[in-house]
């Protein structure tokens, strides 16, 4: 039996009030999420603005020279696995579900100030430049922050590895800031396994099994998936998390580059370079941009908010994971490598995938658009349209089910260092009691049939109180820097 702790029973009673009223709690996390999203979505856009402009002030200003441990610390892993790692538990799973959809979706059904746009390639740039901003420079920012606000105190001031060590509080006040992480980082993970468990459910259903029992079929992945991550969970970051992630990379890649050169090859690589000329064109306005004059439908709260709130429901768990994977890298190195490489890999993932599915919704095969109504499903009806879909099909389910056994692998782990104290090195015990917690309430959110919105739902709840807290860490991370640099001028 692991140490108790707060967070231990709080999910405890969250899983069963869970059983005992579904309907209910489903609802009500989803009106409070929506009326945080139409209330306060402009102080989101403000505060991930801020995130995006603070990472590129640290790296680029004299505090990006430091080294996080000392100025003789090494790297304990190699930049590929490094990258690998941080990729994987960062955002990996949300790309292989929405790589070949959101650019598709954003074109057939714009926001609203895109559907006076009557042009058909001014409808394509500006969805894929939406879907880069979406998966870009702010969502990599917001788990940079969250983690050198961490990593900077544990491996300088030699404290836990907690996201309250970088707020001076009361011990109550930390045990509360700690909670709110681990609410966070269980809602977060949560959302992102029940919407890649719909993925790798349909994948399975159309291309290996072939019934219509769709919950069954849910419910067994999760199970295929519970037996993994816990096993993973069970040997060490060393070796589970960094195998996976390696394993992970070299399948997203040679996914890629099939696609990249099976599918439409010159229309891939001048989306690519058209998006991310776009995106930076058009990054001051969609990063400030509430749409309050013409979103009466609210697309800004459905989508780019809760966004935003997603990311920051995974900050305490990637950034707390970032940091305990980056220590010996200096800070400019950081920030670019967190920052900048994943989100030219996203890009360019969202190019071949997306613009594979835009070319056959314009060009090749029009009407292709409607597969989105089922978003899981986009991504196979892509590849249906290429040569070997059977044996990409699947390639598909194994990279996303391995993907979330190594979100679910890293989760349970930073979890386990949560309650321990801030142990780098978590007790197993830990780890797969957070295993079986996250299991839990992934099932019986499958179990409500609530679909896509209530799994959002849950990783904006998480991340409500969370936001709040990382602007209180970045207040005394700036604090910290200035006094050390103080202290090495005199």
């Amino acid at each position: 039996m692991p140490k108790l702790h707060p967070a231990h029973i709080c999910f405890i009673a969250i899983i069963v009030l869970g059983v005992l009223y579904p309907q209910q709690i489903a609802d009500g996390l989803s009106a409070v999420t929506q009326w945080f999203e139409h209330a306060f979505g402009w102080f989101v856009l403000l505060a991930c603005a801020f995130f995006v402009g603070l990472c590129t002030y640290i790296a680029f200003s004299d505090y990006g020279q430091l080294r996080l441990g000392g100025p003789d610390e090494k790297p304990q892993f190699s930049t590929l696995s490094w990258f690998a790692m941080l990729f994987a538990a960062g955002i990996g799973a949300g790309l292989v579900f929405y790589g070949a959809a959101e650019p598709l979706l954003h074109y057939v059904n714009p926001p609203p100030a895109m559907k006076a746009v009557t042009e058909t390639a001014e409808q394509a740039r500006r969805a894929m430049a939406i879907s880069y901003f979406h998966w870009g420079l702010h969502a990599w920012s917001i788990y940079a922050v969250a983690a050198l606000s961490i990593a900077y105190y544990t491996f300088h001031r030699q404290t836990p590895l907690l996201p309250s060590v970088p707020i001076t509080a009361h011990p109550v006040g930390k045990i509360m800031i700690d909670s709110f992480a681990i609410l966070a980082v269980v809602f977060g993970l949560v959302a992102s396994l029940t919407q890649g468990v719909l993925q790798v459910s349909r994948g399975v259903e159309n291309h290996i099994v072939h019934t219509g029992d769709a919950l069954w079929i849910q419910l067994a992945v999760l199970a295929a998936l519970f037996v993994c991550y816990m096993y993973s969970a069970s040997t060490g970051i060393g070796k589970g998390i960094k195998i996976l992630s390696d394993i992970n990379i070299i399948i997203a890649v040679l996914l890629m580059l099939f696609i990249l050169f099976a599918g439409p090859t010159h229309f891939i690589m001048e989306s690519f370079v058209t998006g991310i000329g776009d995106y930076l064109d058009k990054f001051i306005f969609l990063s400030f941009n509430v749409r309050h004059f013409s979103d009466a439908g609210g697309w800004t709260e459905s989508w780019t908010i809760t966004y935003f709130l997603w990311w920051v429901s995974w900050g305490p768990f990637v950034g707390v994971f970032i940091a305990r994977i980056s220590r010996g890298r200096t800070l400019k190195e950081f920030m670019l490598g967190v920052v900048l490489a994943p989100s030219i890999f996203s890009a360019f993932w969202f190019a071949t995938l997306g613009g594979t599915s835009i070319y056959l919704e314009t060009i090749a095969d029009p009407g292709f658009g409607v597969v989105v109504e089922n978003l899981e499903s986009t991504t196979y009806a892509l590849l249906n349209r290429l040569p070997m879909s059977e044996i990409t099909s699947v390639v598909v389910v194994l990279l996303l089910f391995i993907f979330l056994v190594t979100s679910a692998d890293s989760g349970t782990y930073v979890l386990g260092m949560f309650t321990s104290d801030g142990n780098l090195n978590p007790p197993v015990r830990q780890r797969l009691f957070w295993g079986v917690v996250v299991g839990l309430v992934t099932s019986g959110a499958l179990m409500t049939g609530a679909g896509l919105p209530f799994f959002r739902s849950l990783a904006v709840i998480g991340a409500i109180p969370y936001l709040f807290i990382m602007l209180w860490q970045v207040y005394h991370l700036l604090k910290a820097l200035r006094e050390d640099s103080r202290s090495k001028s005199s």
